[in-house]
């Protein structure tokens, strides 16, 4: 259960609409790349193969993501989806800004069990909403740990 983490990158992304992507450099390999179609109604955290749907608190602002690739199963986290990856090498992605510019191989092709943390600050959230016009900065910071599945 405690495993060892590999390789890290400390990223930002910007999240439109109240969501933001994760997808593998192969994008030819995703049924519909980024930002084609729509996660589910209700669902925080949707994978399909080579890209990873997150839904924010907050409709437009940046959030914090560190991306870690395990070598074994890391410590629970509040969400889980498994993974297909075709290259291996993942991005953040925003809806009209594309790639971070920020890359994280997480490992060779395959499948990838992948839990998803996120510290979000209510108070700084509830003055948000309460004038939209404040800052958003760190409503929210992310943490993925990718982890190959067995």
């Amino acid at each position: 259960m405690s495993g060892a983490v590999e390789r890290a990158l400390d990223d930002r992304i910007r999240v439109e609409r109240g969501v933001f992507g994760l997808m593998d450099q192969d994008t030819a390999g995703c049924p519909s790349p980024w930002p084609q179609g729509a996660p589910p109604e209700g669902e925080e955290v949707w994978a399909q193969t080579n890209r990873v749907d997150f839904a924010s608190a907050a409709p437009e602002h940046y959030v914090t993501v560190r991306l870690e690739a395990w070598i074994e199963e890391p410590p629970e986290g509040e969400a889980e989806v498994e993974l297909e990856l075709t290259s291996g090498v993942v991005e953040l992605w925003s809806l009209t800004g594309g790639p971070s510019g920020g890359s994280l191989r997480v490992g060779p092709p395959g499948t990838y069990d992948l839990r998803v943390d996120c510290r979000r600050d209510d108070d700084r959230l509830m003055r948000y909403f309460q004038a939209p016009t404040s800052s958003a900065e760190g409503i929210e910071e992310y943490v993925l740990r990718f982890w190959p599945k067995q």
